[in-house]
């Protein structure tokens, strides 16, 4: 009997991981698909979250952990900051993006505490969130240099045209993580149940999910 109600649980979040999936591809991007789709992703976290088998190697890897979480905890900062800032400037479109980022930074930082990502994971989360990390300090910058400069004029063409640059590259990074975050998320379910780390493959494809609304994104229109 227990087995039967996990094989049906198990069933209940293929069907919904497969129809966020399918939303955040075919449904308008638009506020309230991210909504649903971020809504349906976490609700799948927490289910894994609390019922997911911890690999036994978890007992010798705090130490690793403990690194992952401060380097987790170093992105998120960078991230707070670019949502502040853009909260600050009224960029809604950057405000929904780095505020995504923060929420899924934190249920990272909790997953840690329980299970270490994988090898691929921790790479595909890493440069994702490295990316998006380095666009907020690039948006800080930017921002800094036309408080101290007044306006666009005034701050050296060389300056403006490095942080633009800088900007294109990291919005450019972002998008390419998308491809890395497939490839861990094809490895975690590839993997042997026993060693399977599904809240962090649930976080991986909601993550994902995110990412392929916001590459549909019409940012000029809003």
């Amino acid at each position: 009997m227990p087995r039967q109600r996990m094989s049906v649980l198990s069933l209940m979040r293929a069907v919904a991981a497969c129809g966020m999936m399918l939303a955040a591809m075919t449904s308008e991007a638009s506020v309230q698909t991210l909504v649903g789709v971020t809504g349906v992703g976490l609700a799948i976290w927490l289910v894994e979250l609390g019922t997911g088998r911890i690999p036994e190697s978890e007992d010798d890897a705090l130490r690793g952990r403990g690194v992952v979480a401060l380097a987790l905890g170093a992105l998120l900062i960078a991230e707070a900051a670019g949502f502040a800032i853009s909260v600050s400037q009224s960029d809604h479109n950057l405000s929904l993006f780095y505020g995504l980022a923060v929420i899924l930074q934190l249920a990272a930082l909790i997953t840690t505490s329980r299970c270490g990502p994988d090898d691929m994971s921790l790479v595909a989360w890493g440069s994702c969130h490295a990316a998006i990390a380095l666009s907020a300090i690039l948006i800080l910058l930017t921002a800094a240099a036309l408080a101290i400069g007044g306006n666009e004029s005034q701050i050296p063409f060389a300056i403006m045209l490095i942080l633009g640059l800088f900007t294109t590259l990291s919005v450019i990074f972002v998008a390419c993580s998308f491809l890395l975050l497939m490839a861990a998320l094809a490895l975690g379910l590839l993997m042997e149940p026993e060693r399977r780390r599904r809240a962090w493959t649930s976080l991986i494809l909601l993550q994902a999910a995110i990412l392929l609304v916001f590459l549909r994104w019409p940012w000029a229109e809003r």
